[in-house]
């Protein structure tokens, strides 16, 4: 028997997909349509078989999957999909009971009254909020009045309806707004998640967001600046309202940083106040500053650049971080980059140099106060440098001579290897890197070994008969083959 059904659905979800098919495809001919079976028959055997308690699981997924593919035209199969939405166990939830709810989205219009009644049962509310989010448009104006239920069970659904309908929820953005002042905390999240769903198309709920980041609390604090930062420059209006809780000593850590990250996406105008909160106390708090600046790219570099002359360290090490993290956009820092290397506080020097290298070769000025970093006390700064020389490239051409002196000299394994990777970027096609990078072959250190090798490839033709001769030696044959294979011409791949 279970052989015959399994044959019977089989054939129907044939027909079913058959049936989608001809329809999107505008099928006319009047014997394509008489061969296909009759739609109300298929959706009458494929709902026998998808409500069978003793058929397969897998063959009453099919059955619902046929009646997905058939779209409006298994509408009066909706009633029996509601009931079969119903929570099961594992096996029931994953082949009947998701399904069905795919089938209710895919129906559409049909679906919406009927889903918009089930959000008030606790057992299927989320599932009717997915099915309606993924009707969308359809399904708005019914969710908008669902908002103004007496259920709260029913509006947080609602609200939840229209976060995963996203753009397609802005004309529900007034009864949104309206909703942040509901008594129920669920209620309110769910409003206030939508509401960034939407994004810009939800600047005129900025003013209702600003006045519940005043009074709400402090999880709704945090999810009203994400969707504040969703929104974007549209709601630039709230910029006043997060600094002063970016201000507040006395607000949670997490929320301002939130704050910051919101700030950070709301354009120009969040520079100033920004740059200004490098300041905070909280080490958390300035980290996601720095980002939030990062974030606003070029338009931060002014205000960035000011920072690097602060009285406070803190500031002008975060500054400086920043730019590194805007990268080529911040060119117009490099002068005031390079006066930062000279900075009494360490942090400072290396984040400078850390930007100066990801700027790249734009800051080809810069080279002169890098090569003198190389001299630096602090090896963190030393790395920086060696790291923003090699970034510059070729442009970087004239510290060779003392990065192979570094790479010679140096004591720390990481500073060697990261000196063989800067020589073979800064030194291409320069014969004197060579011999310094073939000795590095010999690097008690594996990273500084790889490191000369992948230098040497880069440094390209004038490395060639050196690494062949390497290639005779025991100590450095292995790295000296895997390079001159590396440069070996590429064969281009056979059609």
């Amino acid at each position: 028997m279970k052989s015959e059904t399994r044959v019977l659905t089989m054939v129907v979800v044939c027909l079913a997909c058959a049936a989608a098919w001809t329809a999107t495809a505008g099928e006319t001919d009047a014997a394509g349509k008489a061969a296909l079976a009759d739609p109300a028959a298929q959706v009458q055997e494929l709902v026998r078989v998808a409500k069978d308690p003793q058929a397969d699981p897998k063959e009453r997924q099919k059955a619902i999957q046929g009646l997905q593919q058939l779209r409006g035209k298994a509408a009066t199969a909706i009633p029996d999909l509601l009931e079969l939405m119903k929570p099961g166990d594992r096996n029931y939830n994953s082949y009947v009971r998701a399904p069905a709810r795919e089938a209710l989205a895919a129906i559409g219009a049909p679906a919406v009254e009927p889903l918009l009644k089930v959000l008030a049962d606790p057992e299927r509310s989320e599932d009717a909020e997915q099915a309606l989010g993924r009707i969308g448009k359809e399904a708005i104006a019914g969710l908008t009045t669902a908002l103004k239920d007496g259920n709260s069970l029913v509006r947080k659904g609602a609200a939840g309806a229209l976060a995963r309908a996203g753009k397609a929820a802005a004309p529900a953005v007034p009864a949104l707004a309206s909703l942040l002042k509901d008594p129920e905390g669920e209620v309110v999240a769910a409003a206030i998640a939508a509401l960034g769903k939407v994004g810009p198309d939800a600047a005129a709920a900025v003013p209702a967001l600003v006045e519940a980041l005043k009074t709400g609390s402090a999880q709704h604090r945090v999810a009203i600046a994400d969707t504040l930062g969703m929104i974007g420059p549209a709601a630039s209006a709230a910029i006043p309202a997060l600094v002063e809780r970016l201000a507040d000593t006395k607000e949670a850590a997490a929320t301002r940083a939130a704050i910051a990250t919101a700030l950070g996406k709301l354009g120009p105008d969040s520079v100033a106040p920004l740059v200004t909160m490098l300041k905070s106390e909280n080490e958390e708090v300035r980290w996601n500053v720095a980002l939030a600046l990062a974030n606003l790219g070029e338009a931060a570099v002014p205000g960035l650049v000011a920072a690097l002359a602060d009285t406070n360290a803190m500031v002008r090490r975060y500054a400086a971080f920043a730019l590194a993290k805007i990268g080529p956009k911040a060119k117009d820092a490099v002068p005031a980059l390079v006066e930062a290397i000279k900075d009494k506080e360490p942090t400072v020097r290396r984040n400078a140099a850390d930007a100066l290298g990801r700027i790249g070769p734009a800051a080809k000025d810069a080279v002169p106060a890098l090569i003198r970093a190389l001299e630096d006390k602090e090896h963190s700064v030393k790395l920086a440098a060696v790291n923003a020389l090699g970034l510059l490239g070729e442009e970087a051409a004239s510290a060779c001579p003392t990065l192979v002196r570094l790479l010679e000299k140096a004591s720390a394994s990481d500073l060697r290897w990261t000196t063989a990777e800067a020589l073979g970027r800064c030194g291409v096609g320069n014969t004197a890197v060579v011999a310094p990078l073939i000795a590095a072959l010999k690097d008690e250190n594996p990273n500084v070994r790889w490191a000369a090798a992948q230098a040497l490839v880069r440094v390209g033709e004038p490395a060639i008969a050196a690494l062949r001769e390497a290639a005779k030696d025991e100590a450095t044959k292995h790295w000296a083959n895997y390079a001159l294979e590396q440069m070996k011409p590429k064969e281009a791949p056979k059609k």
